[in-house]
């Protein structure tokens, strides 16, 4: 928990920059229906309204790039690119840097109700020693113009490190300008990736590569040259090897996964990130793996975030933000706000109410400050801290902040959110903030009952 709000703190307060190099690969969704099989052949028939895919999505080095820019990372890719992915990467969060080819692999992946059930690659290596030298030269440029703070290189050999002088200059310039770099391999020979900083393999290429070079574990790390050898083995603790032949294996929080498509990708994204910002090696391993766990509990590649790192190791803790933070993030919002006092039905049912309305539903609470002025010296009865906790612990609640003034009316103009939800009561009133907003919802005022109320009867079975 502390570990991973100190990764929060870091990447908020320092914008680090990340060159990732390998091979572009795009993964194209498509949806079909499967009814019958077919009268030729024992084979199932796969049905669709159109060939074209419903969702595409970057797959690779570029998933790794998109991954990375979902925190606070200047990111930069390189590699090659086709018309289409060029297309493509040209709404990318991430900048991109690539040389043309005729084609890039695809991966077709084709779902019915949600289930896999076949992918079908279409791919032609890229042999392009041709173009080697002008792909080097743009990758150098960036690394003594930028200085990035490592250089992650990505390989699904497709082609991009088919010559492996590629990846040793890039390693030897880095290490010349004591740049990081992490590989993520799969082509031999692995004389190509010496000298990098860290090296990350799963089981099956790190036992492949041990078997190739005739070699036992720990004298691989020898063999390749590099500070540390991690080794991730889907749900179980994963290996790391130092320089001095230490091995240790570090355990962290696993998620049910609900595809692993890209989850390598994150592993290498995140764990470059976390070490660029100079964690060591085991909090890298750990932050790593924990945003790992998080990322196959998503589908169809999509990023995960800071907050969903938070929320997977205290989802109430997540859910306390500030109106700042809110302000920088690209969600779709309802705001609901009051003193949440004593907390009532009345309260639970403008809660979902509004979270029916929108994406995500974020309650502004009124500080002890501010109740103490709208309500009188006797409240709040509970402290604002308890009030924001037990908030946050609703499921239909999103995220939680406090204000100190009388009406949220600065945290409106903050946050901006797409609508406000108000009790009825307030029809024909002045709202504060609502020219921040596009929709104001007014809830049914429930006649009778508030916390005022509440307290009154409590004052009464006193007496």
């Amino acid at each position: 928990m502390d570990l991973i709000k100190e990764f929060i703190k870091r990447q908020d307060s320092n914008k680090i920059k990340v060159g990732i190099v390998g091979d572009i690969i795009l993964d194209e969704y498509h949806q079909v229906i499967v009814e019958r099989i077919s009268p030729e052949f024992p084979i199932e028939i796969l049905k669709s309204q159109s060939d074209a895919p419903y969702k595409i999505c970057f797959g690779g080095a570029s998933n790794v790039a998109n991954l990375a820019s979902a925190f606070n990372v200047g990111c930069t890719l390189f590699g090659y690119a086709d018309e289409k992915s060029t297309s493509v990467l040209s709404s990318a969060k991430f900048k991109s840097q690539t040389i043309k080819v005729n084609s890039i692999p695809r991966k077709k992946r084709f779902y019915s109700n949600g289930f896999p059930l076949v992918r079908w690659d279409v791919e032609e290596t890229i042999q392009n020693n041709t173009t080697d030298n002008d792909l080097l030269n743009l990758i150098q440029n960036y690394i003594k113009i930028e200085k990035p703070d490592i250089i992650i290189l990505s390989d699904y050999g497709k082609g991009v490190f088919s010559s492996p002088y590629l990846a040793q200059n890039i390693i030897s310039l880095c290490n010349d300008l004591n740049i990081l770099t992490l590989v993520d391999p799969k082509a031999d020979p692995m004389y190509m990736w010496r000298g990098c900083t860290v090296f990350k393999v799963n089981q099956k290429e790190f036992d492949y590569f041990c078997k190739k070079q005739d070699t036992y574990p720990e004298e691989l790390i020898n063999i390749l040259g590099c500070k540390y050898l991690i080794v991730t083995n889907a749900e179980h603790d994963i290996d790391l090897y130092d320089s001095q032949h230490n091995k240790k294996q570090i355990s962290y929080k696993h998620g049910k996964a609900k595809s692993v498509v890209g989850a390598g990708d994150c592993m290498a994204s995140i764990l470059g990130i976390a070490y660029a910002h100079k964690f060591n090696i085991e909090e890298c391993i750990t932050i790593a793996g924990l945003g790992s766990s998080v990322y196959v509990e998503k589908e169809w590649n999509e990023p995960i975030t800071p907050f969903d790192l938070l929320n997977f190791v205290d989802p109430i803790a997540s859910k306390l933000v500030t109106a700042e933070w809110l302000s920088t993030q690209n969600l779709n919002l309802i705001l609901a706000n009051g003193v949440f006092d004593l907390i009532g039905t009345h309260h639970l049912d403008l809660l979902k109410f509004a979270k029916s309305k929108n994406d995500k539903l974020v309650v502004a609470v009124n500080s002890d400050e501010s109740v103490k002025v709208l309500k009188g010296e006797s409240r709040p009865i509970l402290p604002l801290a308890e009030r924001m906790q037990i908030l946050a612990s609703l499921e239909f609640v999103d995220f939680v902040v406090s204000f100190n003034e009388e009406t949220p009316y600065e945290t409106i103009r903050k946050i901006q959110p797409d609508m406000l939800i108000k009790g009825s009561d307030y029809e024909n009133k002045n709202i504060a903030g609502r020219e921040f907003v596009k929709e104001v919802i007014l809830f049914p005022f429930q006649e009778g009952k508030s916390t005022t109320n509440i307290i009154e009867k409590i004052k009464c079975l006193k007496s």
